[in-house]
């Protein structure tokens, strides 16, 4: 185990699990970042689309590190967002914590936007910050609220650049006219820069692709995928080199393998075997993921316990599987005992729903890499 009496900023875990990872603790995503900052000089929207957890905030954040200077930079996760109210409220939060902390007219400014919106200024009981209370918003007031924020930030000396994160869960609003609403307000701005990302694919891609979508063509379309693997062993056996944790560049390929080189779960896993010294023996590096997963264990049961038979079968059906191409086939539905094709379809549209499985590169998934993992070595 690392004695923590040791530990400071020069040997800490180099593996980042929360929080956003930056310098040499990213790991390359070099094209990708030139890419954003490309997009954001030729006053381009970018749509960035991957799957959860593939590291799409750190990629804007370190986009944020690079262009700060010269403008006012957002991050606003929308996803507990459950109507255009809800957004606005969040909006109207994000803003006013950044601008209350960077603007030097706070009073005229600020003050101005908060009366305009109607909201009242309290202190949050968990963080002890404050924040902005409005009460019940009828939609009209809301759609009122969210240009009065626009036009604050459109006036902003320097250039703003929000990029709203989980950004399709704007279909799941009730209000059915919201993609419409935000299109109207975003299209008039000329001062502001969007940045629109979203780990559901279907959603995202029918949110600016599809003609009839308000946001059709309305920026330009980036996907993140996994990290070559050669660079990210590279990165893997670099900080690892001067420590006191030691891998066979074989023991690096499997740590990418079983964790299907997804960012998420290799840092993770990479952590754990720096936090102990991983000493490089071949059993022992099998027996700490074997370690996660069975901690992950009680996570999993509860996922048994909130599906019905049918739609856990099929869950189970795929990770065995790896990837299934047609979930549909009698092939398929035989060997795992799945019950007839309408069955199938409709476990397949509940476990999309709840994100549990993927459609990735015309494949379906087990969406969390651990979970695919413990079905492996599991008997339930």
């Amino acid at each position: 185990m690392r004695n923590l009496n040791k530990i400071n900023l020069k040997n800490m875990n180099p593996f980042i699990v929360s929080g956003f990872s930056k310098g040499k603790y990213f790991c390359n995503r070099k094209n990708e970042l030139n890419k954003l900052q490309n997009s954001y000089i030729n006053n381009r929207n970018v749509t960035l689309i991957s799957l959860r957890r593939m590291g799409k905030t750190s990629l804007v954040l370190n986009l944020f590190e690079k262009i700060k200077k010269d403008a006012d930079c957002l991050f606003i996760d929308i996803f507990p967002a459950q109507n255009l109210s809800d957004f606005v409220n969040i909006f109207a939060n994000s803003v006013y914590n950044y601008f209350g902390k960077t603007l030097k007219n706070y009073f005229g400014e600020l003050t101005g936007l908060v009366k305009s919106l109607g909201a009242t200024i309290s202190i949050n009981d968990i963080t002890g910050n404050p924040e902005l209370s409005f009460g019940l918003i009828k939609p009209i007031k809301a759609e009122t609220n969210l240009n009065e924020i626009i036009n604050f930030l459109e006036k902003r000396k320097k250039r703003v650049l929000i990029a709203f994160d989980e950004f399709q869960q704007i279909l799941n609003f009730t209000e059915k006219n919201t993609e419409a609403i935000l299109r109207t307000n975003f299209q008039k701005v000329s001062n502001i820069g969007f940045i629109f990302s979203g780990s559901n694919k279907g959603m995202m891609e029918s949110l600016f692709s599809a003609h009839s979508k308000p946001f059709y063509q309305s920026s330009e379309i980036l996907y993140l995928n996994e990290i070559p693997q050669n660079e990210y062993k590279d990165f893997i056996i670099g900080h690892i080199k001067n420590s006191e944790t030691y891998l066979t560049s074989e023991q690096v390929d499997y740590i990418l393998s079983v964790c299907r080189g997804h960012t998420y779960y290799i840092q993770y896993f990479c952590n754990r075997l720096y936090s102990i010294n991983f000493n490089g023996k071949k059993d022992n590096i099998v027996k700490v993921f074997e370690d996660i997963l069975t901690e992950n264990e009680p996570v999993f049961i509860n996922y048994r316990n909130m599906l019905t038979n049918s739609q856990w079968n099929l869950l189970k059906a795929i990770a065995l599987e790896n990837t299934v191409k047609e979930p549909t086939s009698n092939q398929f539905i035989k060997k795992y005992n799945l019950g007839g094709a309408s069955t199938v379809q409709r476990g397949l549209k509940s476990l999309l729903k709840d994100e549990m499985i993927t459609f990735y590169n015309n494949e379906f998934i087990v969406s969390d890499v651990f979970l695919f993992n413990w079905f492996k070595m599991s008997k339930i």
